[in-house]
């Protein structure tokens, strides 16, 4: 039996780890199921609360709304705010979707959930420092897991009667505003070709590249593949070395290109071999 904090703490780990769920693409990048670690995790709990007193427990429906509210909360933000301009990662917003929408399944009031949220927010952020080389690393498989973690934690807090912070964005020096969203903040917006197509083992950074090759070959032609760069491709997507676990498929483009051209497809199989990291003992959560 787990309490739902480390619950949803687990759950977001087990989603997250291959790093191959879904994807939510425009100014900032996310992956919304990853708000499933404390949707689940809160709704086991208070099934489990209510069947042993003989009420009934919450239905799928429920669960359902709660995920369409969390995707609704970490994408809208992200359509024009940058936080990884910022240096910001992405999981802020999965803290702030799964407070609000775990919060709501705890029942709480809007005062409740007002306190909730500015604590989301007031919470101090994680860095992307583990996204990119040299210091990538497998935080990336747990910091999801950690967020929605978190949410539970605070919306739990907020219940128990934990006082609000009204400035928490706004107050002058000391809010999230002026402390950790004052740099200029312009990034690409969400466009059509950005959404995924084709099945690939890979993350967006790199998929259109491979794409591209694969296209190439279907069309059994010379046609020459340009690969432009942009800022978020260039730091995030052109780092080499051996690919060490599941979250780094999308790292290294040449390196998926390469193969595409070389074997003409690409399959998960190809991107790694599992047994040997396994057995190397690199592979240290959960063994």
């Amino acid at each position: 039996m787990l309490d739902p904090v480390k619950a949803a703490w687990d759950i977001g780990c087990i989603i997250r780890w291959l790093d191959y769920n879904d994807t939510w693409l425009a100014a900032e990048w996310g992956h919304p199921s990853d708000n499933l670690g404390g949707i689940l995790a809160v709704a086991d709990h208070l099934s489990q609360q209510r069947l042993a007193g003989g009420k009934p427990p919450p239905t799928m429906k429920v669960v359902l709304e709660a995920m369409i509210k969390a995707h609704e909360i970490q994408g809208v933000p992200a359509l024009e705010n940058s936080f990884n301009r910022v240096g910001l990662d992405h999981v802020v917003l999965v803290k702030v979707a799964s407070t609000a929408v775990c919060a709501k399944l705890m029942g709480a009031n809007r005062e409740q959930m007002l306190s909730a949220l500015s604590h989301a927010w007031v919470d101090g952020q994680s860095l992307r420092t583990y996204r990119h080389a040299p210091n990538n690393g497998s935080r990336k498989s747990w910091a999801a897991g950690d967020a929605t973690s978190r949410a539970v934690r605070l919306a739990d807090m907020a219940i128990r009667g934990e006082m609000g912070i009204p400035g928490a964005l706004t107050a002058p020096q000391w809010g999230f505003y002026d402390v950790l969203f004052s740099k200029t903040n312009k990034d690409q917006k969400l466009k059509p070709e950005d959404k995924r197509q084709l099945s690939l083992p890979q993350d967006f950074g790199s998929y259109s590249a491979t794409a591209a090759v694969r296209i190439k070959w279907r069309l059994n032609t010379r046609l020459v593949i340009v690969v432009a760069d942009r800022m978020a491709f260039h730091c995030w997507r052109t780092n080499s070395g051996t690919i060490w676990q599941p979250v780094f498929r999308g790292i290294g483009v040449s390196r998926f290109m390469a193969r595409a051209v070389i074997r003409s497809c690409l399959k998960a199989q190809q991107c790694r071999n599992f047994w040997s990291v396994l057995l190397s003992g690199r592979h240290y959560i959960g063994s």
